[in-house]
């Protein structure tokens, strides 16, 4: 069973923007699950994000902080029952 990530200390107490992050990670380990989405693609995803993140910076200064802050959420999702799930999965 998917455990909500929506509680206020995994959502960052962020309000809206929490319940945004969680319901994306949520959405991505579904995909995941259900082999919509392969582990690979996931990764390749991830690190465009990451590759991208000093351009994104210049239109968003928060933006750093915010795929900072989605990486652990999934993080905490893995630990949290989401086993399987390869949002966060580190290369």
């Amino acid at each position: 069973m998917v455990k909500s990530l929506s509680d206020p200390p995994h959502n960052g107490g962020k309000g809206r923007a929490g319940q945004t992050q969680s319901a994306m990670i949520l959405y991505l380990y579904r995909l995941s699950s259900t082999g919509e989405v392969s582990a690979s693609q996931l990764a390749r995803g991830r690190r465009r994000v990451a590759d991208n993140l000093p351009d994104a910076v210049l239109d968003n200064p928060a933006a750093g902080e915010r795929y900072a802050e989605v990486m652990a959420a999934a993080r905490w999702g893995q630990q949290a029952g989401l086993a399987g799930s390869t949002v966060a999965h580190q290369d």
